[in-house]
């Protein structure tokens, strides 16, 4: 939005550019008017300054502003020995003034990114570190300058020795909070049980030089468990580190109707893999709906068995594929049974007024 002037600083008007980014003005009086950008659009820095022009009776005058996009502040979070990237770690960031400006956590591939922000410098200070990792609190000054370059700054953490557990989402690379795992020597005797953090991970310390088997036990709802048992090696002072997914069950939706697109209960459906064997025997609910989970990702052949009362049976097979984390909808009609009635005449040739049928 641009505001006008005259000289004299009588207000003209306050004006929005268009889809082009452009403002048209026609009807003027020659005179000397000021311009001045009082707000940019959503991501972009105001610009500098008003401008003066005359505006000539006749002419055209053409005044031009630019606008440089707001930038970010990247934080990039880095193991010191492997130079991987690391999630978890948890940042504070601040203007040098000591407004905050937020708290903010490095994702699955290690970075923090702050948007449109505006010029100036800034503090960001590591106030947790990720499981596992020394904690690396020494504040970094940064500053945005007035190009639309963003600010990029590295923080490294050094490894601590020990056992460090990673339990994470399949789909999303995630960490999942509340899994639990139980952890025993190669002779049977229990290290112990324990349960992943709020960034999904679990930090050990003190365990010796040895070979240990790591088991998942409990997982979270919607999740199937990993059951398989891993062996790890744990070698004296260094980051000893393993990681577990779980993949989100597939969700499939079966939805049955009638021609008039209302809701069929009572309709019963068998699933199978397909190689044939039963999954199971299901029935639509008063919704005309069948909701399914705890299904591994997989084709599915979908048949219906048994037709709602009073429709036909339509009984091809389906084959529907189910995705990790993913709900697959099918929507399948039934159509109504056609009674047919046949009427057999018998008794005089002749149909009498009142004459009862049989």
């Amino acid at each position: 939005m641009l505001g006008e002037q005259n000289k004299n600083g009588a207000v003209l008007g306050n004006f929005t550019t268009d889809i082009d980014g452009r403002i048209y003005l026609e009807g003027l009086e020659p005179q000397l008017v000021v311009i001045e950008e009082v707000s940019a659009p959503d991501g972009y820095i105001v610009s500098n300054g008003p401008q003066e022009m005359l505006l000539k009776p006749g002419q055209i005058h053409t005044v031009t502003f630019e606008n440089v996009p707001k930038s970010p502040i990247i934080i990039k979070k880095i193991d010191s020995v492997t130079g991987e990237p690391l999630a978890g770690a948890k940042f504070r960031v601040t203007k040098m003034n000591g407004e905050l400006i937020g708290e903010f956590t490095s994702g699955r591939y290690g970075y923090v990114t702050i948007p449109e922000q505006q010029p100036g410098w800034f503090t960001v200070v590591e106030i947790l570190s990720p499981a596992g990792y020394k904690l690396n609190g020494a504040p970094i000054n940064v500053e945005i300058k007035l190009n639309g370059d963003p600010a990029i700054v590295e923080f490294e953490n050094t490894p601590l020795p020990g056992l460090l557990i990673r339990k994470v989402d399949a789909t999303t690379g995630l960490g999942m909070a509340g899994v639990e795992f139980k952890i025993e020597k190669l002779n049977g005797e229990r290290i112990g049980t324990y349960t992943s953090d709020e960034g999904g991970a679990i930090f050990i310390e003190g365990l010796t030089a040895q070979h240990i088997l790591i088991r998942e036990v409990a997982t979270l709802p919607g999740y199937k468990i990993d059951t398989a048992e891993k062996l790890v090696e744990l070698k004296e002072g260094e980051l000893n580190t393993v990681e577990f997914e779980n993949h989100p069950w597939p969700y499939l939706v079966i939805q049955k109707l009638d021609e008039d697109k209302n809701p069929l209960p009572g309709a019963v459906f068998k699933i199978s893999a397909l190689d044939g064997k039963e999954i199971g025997t299901y029935t639509t609910n008063e919704k005309g709906r069948i909701v399914l989970t705890g299904i591994d990702a997989q084709t599915v052949l979908v048949q219906e068995v048994q037709a709602p009362e009073g429709f036909a049976l339509d009984d091809r097979v389906w084959e529907v594929e189910l995705q990790w984390g993913m709900t697959t909808t099918i929507t399948l009609k039934n159509v109504p049974l056609k009674i047919e009635v046949e009427v057999e005449k018998r008794g005089p040739v002749e149909a009498i007024a009142g004459q009862e049928i049989r």
